[in-house]
C-alpha cells in the first residue's frame, strides 16, 4: 500500500484505533495525524463523523496548497477532544494535504521541547494558526465563533 498523503486518507483510520495502556498520558512534541488517531481514549473522538457546511468547505478548499495550518493540542484537553476532530473532518473533506498542517502537542502547563508554543504566543489549547508563508491570517483559540469551518473560511477569505 502507498504511503498515506492527505488528510483523509488518514481518517479511515480513526475505525482501527487502538487502545494501549502503555502509551503515555501526554503527547508533546510534533505529532502525526496518525499518532493522534491511534492515541488512547481518543477513538471515540472521531465519531460520528463530522459534516462540515459546504459553503465553507469550497472556500477551505479554494485554499488548499497555499495556507497551513498550526494546531496547538493536548491529548489530556477536553476542548482539544471537540475541536481536533472536527478541524481534522472538514481538512479532510477539503482534500488538505498532510504537509500542510503541522499538529504540535503541548504538556499540562501548554509548553513543547522545541519552543514552538512560545514562538506562536500560544496561551491556550486548542489553537489553530493559519498561516500564509511567514504572515498570520488569524487564528481559532478553544472553540470556534460559530462554526469551526465558517471561521477557517472568514479567515481565509480575508487574507
Amino acid at each position: 500500500m502507498g504511503e498515506v498523503t492527505t488528510v483523509a486518507g488518514l481518517m479511515h483510520l480513526a475505525g482501527r484505533a487502538s487502545a494501549d495502556a502503555a502509551q503515555p498520558y501526554v503527547l508533546e512534541g510534533r505529532l502525526s495525524v496518525d499518532a493522534l488517531l491511534r492515541y488512547r481514549g481518543w477513538a471515540e473522538a472521531w465519531a460520528p463523523p463530522y459534516q462540515p457546511e459546504a459553503q465553507a468547505l469550497k472556500a477551505i478548499a479554494a485554499a488548499r496548497g497555499q495556507v497551513d495550518i498550526w494546531a496547538f493540542v493536548a491529548t489530556w484537553c477536553g476542548d482539544c477532544r471537540r475541536e481536533v476532530p472536527r478541524l481534522l473532518w472538514t481538512l479532510s473533506a477539503a482534500g488538505w494535504p498532510l504537509e500542510r498542517l503541522h499538529l504540535i502537542g503541548t504538556d499540562w502547563d501548554k509548553r513543547d521541547a522545541a519552543g514552538l508554543v512560545d514562538v506562536w504566543r500560544i496561551e491556550r489549547v486548542p489553537t489553530f494558526v493559519v498561516v500564509r508563508g511567514e504572515a498570520e491570517l488569524g487564528r481559532v483559540v478553544e472553540r470556534a465563533d460559530g462554526l469551526l469551518e465558517a471561521q477557517l473560511a472568514q479567515i481565509l477569505s480575508t487574507a
